[in-house]
């Protein structure tokens, strides 16, 4: 589970930063990364991808309590099947990096079985991307874990928030730098994509913009397939991703997001999903 979990949820996490009405006790929302104008060098991306000022899991599931949309999301995972074992290893990544966003943001709420199908997923995704015996092992043991009910749910995301503070040290070396933005762009897709819908599904847009305003994570997605990306990333999926970042981009650039801006981002995020 070490930092190909972790790590790849870095600007996942960002979708969901703690909202304004956090007590004065909890520490501010940091602020947000500088992320340089497009385009960017490799360098540049280099320096945007160790984005580490994001909130934990346990800060993420505390945002959408109170946003009273955590229970919805579990709710709100398709029942599908995301093939691990392609020969297109950039599917792979952004594929995995969809389930790792099922796997955080529904932890609290899932069905058991659920949470061990996204485990296993992750763990295919991984191993086929490359990961170290170890890593696999860890998941297998979380899996395991979670199967016979030896962890509760808080003890789950705990879990998961220590991982993140803890072991972020090999897994990129595993991985390689060719497969990580990927997977963050699969877990943010996926991310926003829940979290809208189940914005939507409450009717209630009192948090849209802590939860979904986010215009540096825009921009550095913006950045990454303007530069290496467009090498990487399927030309289908290329166009679709622009389109749907330039929808984002103008969304993020307003105050305060409304109903209609929330419907723009499930619109274009889900326009991308259904091309994976």
């Amino acid at each position: 589970m070490t930092r190909s979990l972790l790590t790849s949820t870095a600007l996942l996490a960002a979708l969901v930063a703690c909202d304004g009405e956090a007590p004065p006790t909890e520490p501010a929302d940091p602020p947000a990364p500088t992320v340089a104008p497009t385009p960017l060098s490799a360098d540049d991306l280099k320096g945007a991808q160790a984005v580490a000022l994001v909130p934990s899991p346990v800060e993420m599931h505390r945002a959408l309590q109170r946003a009273g949309v955590a229970k919805g999301l579990a709710d709100r995972v398709p029942s599908r099947t995301m093939a691990m074992d392609v020969d297109d290893r950039d599917r792979v990544a952004v594929r995995t990096g969809v389930v790792m966003a099922d796997l955080m943001l529904t932890a609290g709420n899932a069905e058991t079985s659920a949470i061990s199908a996204h485990i296993k997923t992750i763990r295919a995704g991984v191993a086929t991307l490359g990961a170290r015996p170890d890593t696999l092992a860890a998941l297998d043991d979380l899996d395991a874990r979670v199967s016979n009910d030896a962890i509760s749910r808080d003890d789950l995301i705990k879990e998961l928030d220590e991982m993140a503070g803890s072991r972020l040290p090999e897994i990129e070396d595993q991985l390689g730098e060719r497969a990580l933005p990927l997977i963050r762009a699969g877990s943010w897709v996926e991310g926003a994509n829940l979290v809208s819908g189940a914005l939507l599904d409450k009717g209630d847009f009192t948090h849209s913009t802590a939860l979904l305003k986010h215009p540096a994570v825009v921009e550095y997605f913006q950045g990454y397939v303007k530069t290496e990306g467009r090498e990487i990333v399927d030309g289908d999926v290329l166009v679709q991703l622009e389109t749907s970042l330039a929808t984002l981009d103008e969304v993020c650039a307003k105050d305060v997001l409304a109903e209609d801006d929330v419907k723009a981002i499930h619109q274009a995020t889900t326009a991308v999903l259904e091309l994976l």
